[in-house]
C-alpha cells in the first residue's frame, strides 16, 4: 500500500486509502487522535481535516433518518386525528359508558374494597 507521494513543494500527500484507514482508527476503533498521529506520522491538523467530512456525512445520514421517521410519525398522527374526527362526527365513542364502571367503594368485613 502506498502511503504518500512527493509533490513539487516537498509536501506529503497521503493516498485516499491511507486517509480512510486513519479515520477508521479514530471513529470506529476508538483510538485517540494523539495516538494515531504519532503512530502514522501525520499531523493532528491533517487527521482532524480527514475526520471532519467523515463525521459530517454520518451526522447527515442520521439527520435524514430522523426526518424520515418524523414524517412517518407525523403522518400517523394526522391519520389518528382524522379517524377521531370521523368518529366524533358520527357520534361513535370507543370509550365504555360510565354505567359499566362501578366506582362506588364497598365495605366488606371492616376493609375498604373497590
Amino acid at each position: 500500500m502506498e502511503v504518500w507521494m512527493e509533490t513539487k513543494k516537498s509536501q506529503q500527500r497521503f493516498t485516499e486509502e491511507f486517509k480512510v484507514e486513519a479515520v477508521k482508527q479514530v471513529t470506529e476503533k476508538g483510538f485517540a487522535v494523539a495516538e494515531v498521529v504519532v503512530r502514522l506520522g501525520v499531523s493532528a491538523h491533517s487527521l482532524y481535516s480527514w475526520i471532519k467530512p467523515a463525521t459530517t456525512t454520518q451526522r447527515a445520514g442520521r439527520g435524514l433518518l430522523f426526518r424520515r421517521r418524523f414524517r412517518t410519525v407525523n403522518a400517523n398522527r394526522q391519520t389518528i386525528f382524522q379517524v377521531e374526527e370521523l368518529l366524533t362526527v358520527h357520534s361513535i365513542s370507543l370509550r365504555r359508558p360510565a354505567a359499566h364502571i362501578d366506582s362506588t367503594p364497598q365495605l366488606s368485613q371492616g376493609s375498604l374494597s373497590i
